[in-house]
């Protein structure tokens, strides 16, 4: 389990498997949760010079499969980086249609 699953461990289903095909590069970061559905861990490309400040793990947040897929992504010093993202003080936005339970 990855460092930034620690404060919501209690929120993960184990051994869920994404039930479409799933790039290669990105099994390693996909996590299923009861509240969010298949998710990919991911740091915000707009929130990378935070991350490089305060450390990646603590900008690491799920994001939707779907969502990843559409706006793109690149792996960078083991992390998935994806840009685009529309957050406000709610938290991400995500487009109904991307999440998957």
């Amino acid at each position: 389990m990855r460092k930034s699953c620690d404060d919501i461990s209690h929120m993960i289903v184990f051994g869920k498997t994404y039930p479409l095909r799933l790039p290669d590069s990105l099994h390693k970061w996909h996590v299923y949760l009861l509240d969010k559905g298949h998710c990919i861990l991911c740091v915000r490309r707009e929130d990378l010079s935070l991350a490089r400040k305060e450390g990646m793990d603590n900008c690491e947040i799920p994001i939707p499969v779907k969502t990843v897929l559409r706006l793109g992504y690149h792996i960078q010093d083991d992390y998935v980086i994806v840009a685009g993202t529309t957050f406000n003080d709610a938290g991400l936005i995500i487009p109904e249609e991307d999440e998957e339970f």
